[in-house]
């Protein structure tokens, strides 16, 4: 056989080994991301109206306590969150509200009713180990204190907030009307003594979302548990 033959056999050769590698590499990571996207985080408790003067419970719960769970199947991004921060200044709450309308992180249900998509869900801990949830979804349309129905379009989420500490203990609070704000603040306890704490506060946190107002008085999530968890889409 000649030079120039044996030659053509081994670029053909070199050239099929390439080709069957490839595709192999593609498919494990198509099947990593798919794995990843059906990963989640289930959380399930109690809710109820607050007793917040002794015999007086308020809440749009009252004295009802209603089983609710929380899934979550993804976290807004920090890359996100400032861009929805600057959205909230320059176009309001509706223009937020649009903004988060299409995303589908989840789902929160009190039981007996329809579940809401969520559209906004932000983790974070702080120094203390303290683990918190926040999300939002559409607000319940029905539920406003008296005198804010006007006001409706003020308040287009409904916000959920949840803690977990290292402890066990675990709470949160449910409004079915509110609007919403970014803030960076973060609190730190510099000194403490038997009379009084030292508190710094920092301008330079990560931006959290919180409530900045709301048309219904806020509903308390007890006996918080976490279900299930798996890696989480970002």
């Amino acid at each position: 056989m000649s030079r120039i033959a044996s030659l053509v056999i081994l670029l053909l050769i070199g050239q099929t080994g390439i080709a069957t590698t490839v595709p192999q590499e593609s498919i494990v990571q198509s099947s990593s991301r798919t794995a990843d996207s059906v990963s989640q985080e289930v959380y399930a408790g109690q809710a109820v109206g607050r007793d917040t003067e002794g015999d007086l419970i308020e809440g749009d719960l009252s004295d009802q306590t209603t089983p609710f769970t929380l899934e979550l199947k993804g976290h807004t991004s920090t890359q996100e969150i400032e861009e929805y921060a600057r959205i909230l200044q320059s176009e309001g709450q509706q223009g937020l509200f649009q903004a988060l309308n299409k995303k589908t992180l989840g789902y929160f249900r009190l039981d007996g009713q329809p579940e809401r998509v969520v559209i906004f869900a932000q983790q974070t801990q702080d120094q203390t180990g303290v683990r918190t949830v926040r999300i939002l979804c559409e607000r319940w349309l029905d539920r406003f204190v008296v005198g804010f129905e006007d006001r409706a379009p003020d308040f287009p989420f409904a916000y959920v907030e949840l803690s977990l500490d290292q402890g066990g203990k675990r709470e949160g609070t449910l409004f079915m009307a509110a609007s919403v704000k970014f803030n960076n603040r973060t609190a730190r306890v510099s000194a403490l003594n038997d009379h009084a704490a030292m508190i710094a506060i920092s301008d330079h946190g990560p931006t959290t979302i919180g409530v900045e107002d709301y048309a219904n008085n806020a509903d308390w999530l007890r006996e918080v548990r976490l279900k299930s968890s798996g890696p989480m889409q970002q």
